[in-house]
């Protein structure tokens, strides 16, 4: 347990701090979720979905590919269960600060 919990932190961390990964998949992905929010059609489950599908399972892909070996596969380094905990992870953050006014995007 404590190995998926350094994992995810791991993970967590490259997409927040690693540049190309943030632009690429998280910006656009937030963005998108925002905007629905906005409209007042935010719904917990698809957003959930995007960022586990369009965030962090490409930011994962990267991840393996710069610090894996070449016979680690994103299924082994990060199970389906730890992305998805990332996913969530990442939503509940954002829906906390979307709450409390802080827009994503300013340009909203």
């Amino acid at each position: 347990m404590a190995q998926l919990d350094t994992d995810k932190r791991e993970l967590l961390l490259y997409m927040e701090n690693d540049h190309g990964v943030y632009r690429a998949y998280l910006c656009p992905t937030l963005r998108t979720i925002e905007k629905h929010y906005l409209k007042g059609q935010g719904d917990y489950e698809k957003a959930l979905k995007a960022i586990s599908r369009y965030a962090v399972l490409p930011s994962a892909r990267e991840y393996v590919k710069v610090h894996g070996s070449m016979t680690a596969s994103v299924k082994t380094m990060f199970p389906k269960v730890l992305r998805d905990a990332i996913a969530e992870d990442i939503l509940e953050h954002f829906l906390a600060e979307f709450r409390i006014g802080n827009r994503f995007w300013e340009g909203a």
